[in-house]
């Protein structure tokens, strides 16, 4: 077979992979979201970039904040 990189499949439930350089290039996750749209014949895959979320200024911030280091990272 033929070098396959750059090609994806369709599969019978018209699952499509990516394959994992281009994931690697573009700084896709598993769980990212894609606009799908048909341009000049062709399929188009964009990410859809997620707005940032505002923070209020002037808030407070709890005790939860401010975990210990094992508590934020093993849950402890």
């Amino acid at each position: 077979m033929k070098n396959m990189e750059g090609v994806a499949i369709i599969d019978e439930k018209g699952r499509i992979v990516i394959p994992s350089e281009e994931r690697r290039k573009l700084g896709l996750r598993p769980g990212d979201k894609l606009t799908v749209s048909i341009e000049n014949g062709a399929v188009v895959l964009r990410p859809i970039i997620p707005k940032p979320v505002k923070v209020k200024a002037n808030k407070e911030w709890g005790d939860e904040a401010f975990l210990k280091a094992g508590e934020a990272a093993f849950g402890d």
